[in-house]
């Protein structure tokens, strides 16, 4: 048997595909060769853990098996029975044992066992099993498959396993595709979890991959099959390639005949990542020995040429867990998830929330609405106030903190709808392009070379910098703002004016023959505060989180902001909440502005200079009308006659 025919055996077995092993067993012709071949098919068996393929098995099925084989299972196959255990299903098998979805009477609970055939009847091998059975079952954590003990019947011994209904991710990305980078980080928090427990113990999986890892159907993420795992103590034979993993999630190390450390299961962890966003390996080959080259001459393809729009601070995190130089790669699972953790601060230990933590939820969510009525409260007084001293009637108002933010609130409604249609534009065009990128290849070549081609003008600007691309935005949103402040300078001249004593000319800007040149006021003023928004929230999310923007250019986005709202909210009652009721006083044609202890406040646009007049409420000439029209409707009418 030559060494290309061994080769194949074990990719073969390490992928969980099926192997002709009575050909092999047929080209075996030495001794040497036909213990190889046996050791090597009982290594199949011992691969699989808790997983099934093939057939016609459900997805509720693949929860608890291990790779098939066709090899007769015994006793255990022709009884509907094992012992004390009732099979109702045999879920998986493989050369070594198979596995059943079996039901326990004294715990009246649903397991999954793995049976080992009888004809596996190596005293060592059982005693192996036992250990390892005892040993897993120390593991108790909510990621990781718990083994429920090791039973004896005759001449058999099985494993005794929760059984979780679920599906493999290998199968998750079969049936919807790729993950982002949310997704697959919040899986790989808890694998990271999973492998803690485990190094813990004193364990190295060996073995994690999309085919390993179960996502239940409530969402709980388990690490499955531990056939490969092996106490760190037992694992330290140097000098050859293992015989047991998957040589796609090997650690060059490994591969290259090192023992396997946690380490190495931090840069299956980072394979595993890779994977779930790109559905391919950063080192690949067809066999082991092509892929232990390809680890020695460095051939592997960065995450983000594999998809360019993936998180940086992600991609950053997958590419050290899966440095070669394992001095530069996380050195526990537990480092690689504060890694991730700090990525997405919302990561955090799942079902154990503390008093504490919803005491802070609720105090957060208190301190946010606060903010939010305070907010609003002051846009109602900028608004309130500009309007009420532009009119002279501040002591007619009678307008208290609650009036402000009720004005606050309504002056704020048409920016917030215009900002929420421009997010669900975004979200829309962010879903279609997905969608192109991933049915059609054509289109996300051309976006890789369109980013390509951005990239390079950006470079050549000198603008790839992110922040130089923050003082480059900030520099444009201010100009933005200074060009709309003059544009619109008459109706700034007239705002900062007051009313009872302007001339009319200056006045018929807010006369509704201007209506349209308010309109397109409101619009460009929407229009700054929305840009300097969505800018300034997509730099902050490219900007690395280790290397913050400059305090000043922040400083100088957050001034923009606001003086654009301002800008925004200053004018809103003047232009669209200017209606009063008309009165007859004298002859003239006036308006009621409010009432006070003093009497009514009338202003008459007809008359000279100030137009303002308080009158007694039981004045004779004063009646008013029921009639409720713009204060500024006259201001054109009569800058017409005084043109003529």
């Amino acid at each position: 048997m030559n060494e290309s025919e061994k080769e194949r055996a074990l990719d073969a077995v390490a992928d969980r595909t099926p192997v002709d092993w009575d050909a092999l067993e047929r080209e075996a012709g030495t001794a040497v060769d036909r213990d190889w071949v046996k050791w090597v098919r009982v290594l199949e068996g011992v691969a699989g853990l808790q997983e099934a393929e093939g057939g016609n098995t459900s997805p509720e099925a693949l929860s608890a098996t291990l790779p098939p084989a066709s090899e007769d299972v015994g006793t255990a196959e022709a009884s509907t029975s094992w012992g004390k255990y009732l099979l109702v299903q045999r879920v998986g098998e493989g050369g070594f044992g198979s596995v059943y979805r079996a039901w326990d009477p004294d715990l009246q609970l649903e397991v999954a066992i793995k049976i080992l055939h009888r004809r596996v009847s190596d005293a060592r091998l059982k005693q192996a099993l036992l250990q390892e059975g005892r040993a897993l079952a120390r593991i108790k954590h909510e990621n990781v498959v718990r083994v429920l003990g090791v039973e004896s019947q005759e001449d058999q011994i099985a494993l005794r396993m929760e059984f979780v209904h679920g599906e493999t991710l290998e199968h998750v990305l079969r049936r919807q595709g790729t993950l982002n980078a949310r997704e697959a980080a919040l899986v790989g928090a808890d694998v990271c979890r999973a492998l803690a427990a485990v190094h813990l113990e004193g364990f190295v999986h060996r073995d994690v991959k999309a085919r390993n890892v179960m996502r239940e159907k409530a969402g709980r993420i388990v690490l499955m099959d531990f056939g490969a795992g092996r106490q760190a103590e037992d694992l330290k034979v140097p000098g050859k390639i293992p015989n047991v993993g998957t040589p796609l999630y090997m650690a060059p190390e490994v591969m290259a005949g090192e023992p396997a450390t946690p380490a190495s299961d931090v840069y299956g962890t980072g394979v595993l990542l890779y994977y779930l966003v790109t559905g391919k390996y950063p080192v690949e080959g067809a066999t082991p020995e092509e892929i232990r080259l390809a680890h020695m001459a460095g051939r592997r393809v960065s995450i983000t040429d594999r998809r360019p729009n993936i998180s940086i601070e992600f991609a950053q995190v997958v590419e050290r867990a899966l440095a070669p130089d394992v001095t530069r790669r996380y050195a526990t699972a537990g480092a690689l998830l504060e890694a991730l953790a700090t990525i997405f601060g919302t990561l955090k230990e799942p079902h154990e929330k503390t008093v504490k933590d919803r005491a802070r939820t609720v105090a957060v969510a208190i301190a946010s609405l606060a903010l939010g009525a305070l907010v609003f409260t002051g846009f109602g007084a900028i608004t309130s106030i500009q309007f009420n001293n532009f009119l002279g009637r501040t002591e007619f108002a009678n307008e208290g903190v609650f009036d402000f933010f009720v004005w606050g609130l309504r002056s704020s409604l048409a920016p917030a709808a215009v900002l929420l249609q421009n997010i669900v534009i975004l979200a829309v065009v962010a879903v279609m392009r997905r969608l192109a990128v991933g049915l059609f290849p054509a289109v996300a070549a051309f976006e890789t070379r369109m980013l390509d081609g951005i990239k390079a003008r950006a470079k050549k600007l000198r603008i790839d910098d992110v922040q130089v691309l923050a003082a480059v935005l900030l520099l444009v949103s201010m100009a933005s703002l200074v060009v709309a402040w003059r544009y619109f300078g008459p109706i700034y001249d007239t705002l900062f004016a007051a009313m009872s004593n302007e001339d009319a000319s200056s006045l018929a800007v807010l006369s509704p023959e201007f209506s349209e040149y308010r309109s397109l006021y409101r619009k460009t003023f929407v229009g700054v505060s929305n840009f300097t928004v969505l800018a300034w929230y997509i730099v902050n999310r490219w900007t690395p989180k280790r290397s913050p923007l400059d305090w000043a250019v922040t400083l100088g986005a957050g001034a923009i902001v606001l003086l654009s709202l301002i800008s925004l909210q200053l004018p809103y009652r003047i232009f669209l909440h200017s209606n009063f009721e008309t009165a007859q006083w004298r002859g003239q044609q006036c308006y009621d502005l409010g009432e006070a202890d003093a009497g009514i406040l009338i202003s008459c646009p007809g008359m000279q200079p100030p137009r303002n007049r308080v009158i007694s409420r039981s004045d004779p000439d004063f009646k008013l009308s029921g009639v409720r029209e713009s204060l500024f409707a006259r201001f054109q009418e009569l800058q017409g006659s005084a043109q003529k």
